[in-house]
């Protein structure tokens, strides 16, 4: 993950830490192996057919779908982090001199 970051100045005058823009990229690694129980609620059977599938297709089921989640789930990070650094001042974070910007 490549992260620009920012200052900023709030309301108050205090400063923040903030996030500019980010970039990141991923692999799925060797393999992924999907755990996932009660997928279809009272039908164990369809639920385990349907798991096997996903483990012995696991590439093209993640490489169809992983994107969209990880994407997903990065926002998600990302925005929250914003928040974050959106509520808390930096020299509650860090007591090192904030860099001139």
């Amino acid at each position: 993950m490549n992260i620009k970051t920012k200052y900023f100045k709030d309301a108050d005058g205090r400063d923040h830490f903030g996030i500019k823009s980010y970039r990141y990229t991923f692999d799925y690694g060797e393999r992924i192996h999907y755990t996932i129980s009660n997928l279809f609620k009272g039908n164990a059977e369809l639920s385990n057919t349907v798991l096997r599938f996903l483990n012995e297709n696991w590439r093209v089921v993640t490489e169809e779908f992983g994107q969209p989640v990880v994407d997903y789930a990065m926002n998600v990070t990302i925005e929250t982090a914003k928040k974050f650094f959106d509520a808390v001042p930096y020299d509650e974070l860090l007591y090192v001199p904030i860099p001139k910007y």
